[in-house]
């Protein structure tokens, strides 16, 4: 199975489209089979977009040690060398594994204002409550 992420990735049109050329260099450029990788960007499970940003996503994924993986890596680091401003959040399986980073553009003005992207790890009490009441209704059958 291995351990699974979602993870977020935000970009101005521009920084994406950078990122898309990066990947499919990188993957050509270091002979990758085309049966063992594929550029994830042509897949993503969350691809949410306006004007100025896009918000590209995946669910339930093995984010590690996979050249796709790897290829999205250093495009981050090529985004950054190049003035594109990022968001990168990563959530895994495990409750303190949480990864962030950013960068922000100062060169660029339309780069300044990318969003962040949003999540919460919470306490569901709404649903604990329900779980309670039912099971002390059974209790009260008996």
């Amino acid at each position: 199975m291995g351990y699974r992420s979602d993870v977020r990735i935000m970009t101005t049109k521009d920084g994406y489209k950078e990122l898309r050329k990066y990947i499919n260099e990188y993957l050509k450029d270091n002979n990758i089979p085309k049966d063992k990788c594929f550029n994830i960007l042509n897949s993503p499970d969350i691809k949410i977009q306006n004007n100025k940003e896009i918000c590209i996503g995946w669910n339930d994924i093995k984010w590690y040690w996979y050249p796709d993986i790897d290829a999205i890596d250093y495009g981050l680091d090529k985004l950054k060398e190049n003035n594109y401003s990022y968001r990168f959040s990563r959530i895994g399986e495990s409750l303190d594994d949480i990864e962030e980073r950013y960068f922000t553009s100062e060169k660029n003005k339309k780069e300044e204002d990318l969003d962040f992207p949003s999540f919460e790890r919470y306490f569901d009490d709404n649903y604990l409550k329900e779980i309670m009441d039912k099971n002390k209704n059974k209790e009260e059958v008996r």
